[in-house]
Formats: C-alpha cells, structure tokens, sequence
C-alpha cells in the first residue's frame, strides 16, 4: 500500500466535501436535520439497534445529496448552455433525493415519535 497516495486521496476527498459544505446549501440543510436527529437518538432513550438505523439514513440522505451535486455539477461542466434536456436530467436527480429524503423522514419518525409521545 502506497502511503502517499492513500494521503493524496484523503486530501482530495476532504477538499470535496469542504466545497460541498462551503457551496452548497442543501447538503448544509440536510446536515443540520441529520445533526438535529443525531442529537434527537442520543437526548432520547433510543435502542442501539435504532441508533444505528437513524445513523445509517442520516448517511443515505448526506450520500444522495452529494452525488446529486456531483452529477449536476458533471451536467453543468459537459453542458454549460441552457438545455431543456440537462434542465430535465438535474430535476430528476433533485427528485430522487427529495423521494429518498422523504421516506428517510418517515422512517425517522417512525422510530423517534414513539420516543417523543412517551415524554409527555
């Protein structure tokens, strides 16, 4: 294994997602909620099984949201001219996230709600 290299490739991945926090606004959104239910699994008496589960769709979201700005951003840099079929090709990204963001949501909610009603 080449030391070097494996440092070269954490730099690089470290300035990625450094431009992705500092540029995009989304992925920063879908941070702060992933932070909020993170804190939310910890201040709840959460399993650890559900602990992990939330922390895996936290990622899932995290993940999506990162190659949907990749792939607009590869779209942008093959196309930069306005094109409706480009302007298609990003919306359908954005949906995917906004689908897996949504049943990430629900699936969220159906192992935290139960937690929050029993605080009451």
């Amino acid at each position: 294994m080449n030391i070097h290299k494996l440092r070269k490739s954490f730099i690089h991945a470290y300035h990625g997602l450094r431009k992705i926090l500092i540029k995009e606004n989304s992925f920063k959104f879908m941070l702060v909620i992933s932070l909020g239910v993170i804190i939310l699994m910890f201040v709840l008496p959460t399993t650890k099984i559900e602990k992990i589960i939330l922390l895996i769709l936290c990622l899932i979201v995290l993940g999506f949201e990162m190659f949907n700005t990749l792939f607009e951003k590869l779209l942008d840099w093959l196309h930069p001219n306005e094109n409706e079929n480009i302007r298609d090709l990003k919306d359908l990204s954005a949906a995917i996230v906004l689908f897996v963001s949504i049943i990430v949501g629900i699936l969220g909610l159906i192992i935290l709600l139960p937690y929050v009603f029993k605080l009451k």
